[in-house]
C-alpha cells in the first residue's frame, strides 16, 4: 500500500537466496530447483496437502474471526486428484469448490485447438471436434465430482475460465477492421464449446475476464494475457452498450428467466 515495497534494498530475493533460481553469465534468470516446493526435509510431498490445505484453514480462521458467516471459495491445482490419486486434501466447512478450468492446449499455443487437442489428465492427444467437446465435458464433470466424493457435496462453481482472444497471431483484430461481423467466428466456436460443456454439467461459472482498458497491443495490461471480453480498440460506438464486445455470441447465451 502507498507504494511501499515489500522488498528491502540490498536484500537478496528470498528464493534466489534459497537456490531456487539464479542469474546466468548473461544476467538472465533461470530455474535451478524446479521441484523445490515438491519436497520437504528431503522427502517428496504433495503441495496441496502439506502447504495449500493448512494455509486455507489458517486464512479461513482469520477471515471468520471477523466474518463468522463467510463462505470460502477454494481453488487449487487438483490434477492429481482428477487422475484418481488418493491425496488427503481437507477444506473448511461452508466452502465452495471454485476450481479453475481452461482449454490448456488453446491457451498454451495461442491457436484454436478445437478439432485436435491434448488431454492433460489422461496425457494423450484427442482428435476430432466431437471428441474434444466430450473431453471438455468430462473434465468439468470430474471437477464437479470432486465436490461430491471428496468434499461431501459442497457446491461447485468454475471460478475462472476463458479464452485468449489473441489466438492466430491476433488475426481477428485485423479482420475486425474490414469484416466486423465475421471476425470473431473462431472465438465464438471455442466459447460455445466451453459453455456447452458447462451447461452439460449444470455448472455455474465466472468467465475471465472484463478489462475496461484492454488494447490490442497490450491485452489485459498484465502478464501478456488477452482474455478480456471487451477492448477499447473494438469500441467503435461508445453509446452502444455492445460496442467493444468481443465474440459476444459466444458468451451471451439464452437462459431461463422462469419456467
Amino acid at each position: 500500500p502507498n507504494n511501499i515495497s515489500a522488498w528491502f534494498d540490498g536484500v537478496e530475493p528470498i528464493w534466489k537466496r534459497e537456490g531456487v533460481w539464479d542469474l546466468d553469465d548473461n544476467g538472465e534468470p533461470g530455474i535451478l530447483k524446479n521441484d523445490y516446493f515438491m519436497s520437504k526435509n528431503g522427502k517428496k510431498i504433495n503441495f496441496s496437502e502439506v502447504y495449500l490445505s493448512p494455509y486455507i484453514f489458517k486464512f479461513t480462521e482469520a477471515i471468520r474471526s471477523v466474518m463468522p458467516e463467510s463462505i470460502m471459495f477454494i481453488e487449487g491445482s487438483f490434477e492429481k486428484l482428477l487422475r484418481g490419486e488418493d491425496i488427503p486434501f481437507k477444506i473448511p466447512k461452508n466452502s465452495v469448490n471454485a476450481s479453475h478450468w481452461y482449454d490448456v492446449a488453446t491457451i498454451g499455443t495461442k491457436r484454436p485447438m478445437l478439432k485436435a487437442n491434448y488431454d492433460p489428465i489422461a496425457e494423450k492427444p484427442i482428435v476430432g471436434k466431437k471428441n474434444v467437446q466430450s473431453m471438455f465435458i468430462r473434465h468439468l464433470g470430474m471437477i464437479k465430482e470432486l465436490s461430491i466424493t471428496k468434499w461431501s457435496r459442497v457446491p461447485t462453481i468454475i471460478g475462472e475460465f476463458g479464452l485468449a482472444f489473441d489466438i492466430n497471431n491476433k488475426s481477428a483484430y485485423k479482420n475486425f477492421k474490414t469484416e466486423p461481423d465475421t471476425a470473431w467466428e473462431t472465438h465464438i466456436n471455442a466459447l460455445t464449446m466451453y459453455y456447452n460443456a458447462l451447461d452439460k454439467n449444470l455448472l455455474n461459472s465466472t468467465q475471465w475476464n472484463y478489462t475496461p482498458d484492454n488494447t490490442n497491443e497490450w491485452g489485459d495490461q498484465w502478464n501478456i494475457e488477452d482474455l478480456s471480453i471487451f477492448s477499447k480498440d473494438q469500441q467503435l460506438n461508445p453509446s452502444d452498450i455492445n460496442s467493444g464486445g468481443r465474440a459476444i455470441k459466444g458468451f451471451c447465451r439464452p437462459h431461463f428467466i422462469r419456467c
